[in-house]
């Protein structure tokens, strides 16, 4: 194994490992009883940083449960309010086993008593519930055969069809298969070795799965813009372990070598905050490259990092769509990340937009290799 593959899965290995800690402390915090439940929801431990409560409106987090995270969702009212009451969701997927990488903000909601992930004052969970499996074997053991993921749930696992969560992801995977689809394509043609999306050594070929990273691994029901909190210097060592260094290793893990976020939120300045002086903008790059090898009906506008296009919809109604790309570099290797976004929303792009992603990754794929 060469060795920056045996370096990347040792960083993949400790975020699971990690993560696993964190959930499992949290699960094994006690319960309280009928009096003190008035004032407190739950003791919460997390991996020997807090031993404290949090006051009896379980929806305001009145102490560090991760500190870090506690700071980067609530400090100086750049935040919102974490939700400890419900199971951190830090990722899904298998990072070494993955054809794309997707990056989150948090996993939102938690603003309701969902038993697929509310903790509750009891260390009783319902059956046939992601946090009871959880509890019964880890995080880790859920999470990266991303169950949730699959057209068919997995035998054994027919429950998880009441999470929610489950809909909003098989909303997306038409728009993600095909972004794998077309970096294949492109890596193929310009001569790389592209490894196959599947193993066909098994009975039943097992497609991947994309691999989801959420910089804060703790329930929200949104946000605000934490570029500047993030750029404390104390926070820059968790964010570089817990965040960006799996990040970069689930990019090199991954068959498009891609990562992909859906938001304006993920602006420069974020990335500029998470990476310091290893990120870089390329957006102007690209689209110059774009509008030289073919026309896309693109613009970029002076002042503003964004590439815009529009595209007719099947209401025959113009949309217009924003993307964004950026390279972030570690000893020498690049690793792409395509942000998309549009007005009102941070819906995925719908498909009369994938003719010109396509032509946006065969730009990033043939000139910034």
């Amino acid at each position: 194994m060469p060795k920056s593959q045996s370096t990347s899965n040792n960083v993949l290995s400790n975020f699971c490992i990690y993560w696993d800690n964190v959930i499992k402390d949290w699960l094994s915090s006690p319960g309280v009883n009928a009096v003190d439940a008035r004032r407190y929801k739950d003791l919460i431990t997390v991996s020997g940083m807090v031993k404290e409560c949090y006051y009896k409106d379980y929806n305001y987090l009145s102490v560090n449960i991760e500190k870090e995270q506690k700071i980067i969702f609530n400090s100086k009212g750049l935040g919102n309010k974490l939700y400890p009451a419900h199971m951190p969701e830090p990722y899904h997927g298998d990072p070494t086993q993955c054809s794309i990488v997707i990056v989150n903000y948090n996993p939102a909601g938690g603003t309701d008593m969902n038993p697929h992930t509310y903790r509750g004052n009891s260390q009783l969970f319902p059956s046939n519930t992601i946090i009871d499996y959880v509890a019964k074997n880890s995080y880790s053991a859920f999470a990266k055969s991303f169950p949730i993921w699959q057209d068919t749930l997995p035998k054994g696992m027919e429950w998880l069809c009441s999470y929610a969560g489950r809909r909003w992801w098989l909303d997306k995977k038409d728009w993600v298969n095909h972004l794998v689809k077309s970096a294949k394509l492109q890596m193929t043609l310009n001569g790389a070795q592209v490894e196959d999306n599947a193993d066909e050594n098994s009975v039943k070929p097992r497609v991947k799965s994309p691999f989801v990273i959420e910089l804060c691994g703790w329930h929200s029901p949104n946000w605000g813009d934490i570029s500047g909190a993030i750029s404390a210097p104390k926070l820059q060592n968790v964010i570089k372990t817990h965040f960006v260094e799996p990040l970069l290793a689930a990019i090199e893990s991954s068959t498009s070598k891609l990562a992909v976020c859906i938001g304006a939120q993920f602006k420069p300045a974020l990335f500029t905050a998470l990476c310091n002086n290893n990120f870089k903008d390329i957006t102007f790059d690209v689209w110059n490259k774009l509008n030289s090898a073919c026309k896309t009906y693109s613009k970029y506008p002076d002042g503003h990092s964004k590439i815009i296009t529009d595209s007719i919809g099947v209401t025959q109604q113009k949309r217009t769509r924003y993307y964004r790309i950026y390279d972030i570099q570690t000893n020498g290797v690049s690793h792409y990340i395509l942000n998309t976004f549009a007005p009102g929303g941070n819906h995925h792009p719908a498909n009369h937009f994938w003719k010109f992603e396509k032509e946006l990754l065969k730009v990033i794929y043939k000139y910034f290799p």
